[in-house]
């Protein structure tokens, strides 16, 4: 009768630690379904940044470009514009010195008419 007894709690023991392996395997089990849930949605939110990145940086590479089209095409305006300014620079030079020669050339004759009259007005002087 002992040895009965003895199987039997030993039996019982062997079952209440069956159902709390069983019972723990269910929670790792169930634990695993979860993780593995969290890993998927976490490559899905992976690829869509990496989409999502590639796509942000093909857009800046875009920008970029843009700007450095319109960057170039604003140099070269300023190039043309700064020419623009020497060629009137030039002309304003040309312009000042033919202003010049013209207001020295209006002395030397408004100097030599004066001298005329100076010298008919001494001739006049003289004669009287």
């Amino acid at each position: 009768h002992k040895n009965i007894w003895e199987i039997e709690k030993a039996h019982k023991k062997l079952i209440k630690e069956f159902k709390d392996l069983q019972n723990k395997h269910e929670k790792v089990c169930s634990d695993v379904k979860i993780f593995k849930n969290e890993k998927e949605q976490t490559l899905k939110e992976s690829r869509r940044l990496s989409v999502s990145m590639q796509s942000s940086r093909k857009d800046l590479e875009d920008r970029n470009r843009h700007s450095e089209k319109e960057n170039n095409l604003y140099e070269i305006e300023l190039e043309k514009l700064k020419e623009f300014k020497r060629d009137k620079d030039e002309e304003a030079k040309k312009v000042r010195k033919g202003e010049k020669k013209l207001q020295q050339k209006a002395r030397r004759e408004l100097t030599n008419k004066k001298e005329q009259k100076d010298s008919v007005d001494n001739d006049n002087n003289f004669f009287d």
